[in-house]
């Protein structure tokens, strides 16, 4: 999975969880520039759910950053996709969880195409 990331990050407050791929978030941009967004997981494609392998894919997400909880986010140089929401990539410390979440079979690469 490649990175076509900003170097930029930024610390997002976990809101919600819609599904394996989908976070609410409150981003904090900078200075006193907040954004309360619905965060599309970059590159990747969860399973739906209530597929079993959805509940799967979102336990994980909710065991690694649960609500309430910060983390860094990076965004795409075209930060929305088809429906609006932000792409980004979740960063735990140096770990890109979208990544972690493909490597653990959870999810897989999407180039946000047809499937």
């Amino acid at each position: 999975m490649s990175e076509p990331y900003d170097s930029n990050r930024y610390v997002a407050t976990i809101l919600r969880h819609k599904d394996g791929d989908t976070t609410y978030c409150d981003v904090d941009w900078g200075g006193d520039t907040r954004s309360r967004l619905s965060l599309r997981w970059a590159s990747i494609d969860a399973p739906e759910l209530p597929l079993q392998a959805g509940v799967e894919a979102l336990a994980m997400v909710k065991h690694w950053i649960p609500v309430g909880s910060t983390c860094l986010i990076s965004t795409t140089k075209d930060p929305k996709e088809k429906f609006g929401r932000y792409l980004a990539t979740f960063w735990l410390g140096e770990q890109n969880l979208n990544k972690k979440l493909v490597d653990l079979g959870h999810a897989v690469v999407y180039d946000g195409g047809k499937r």
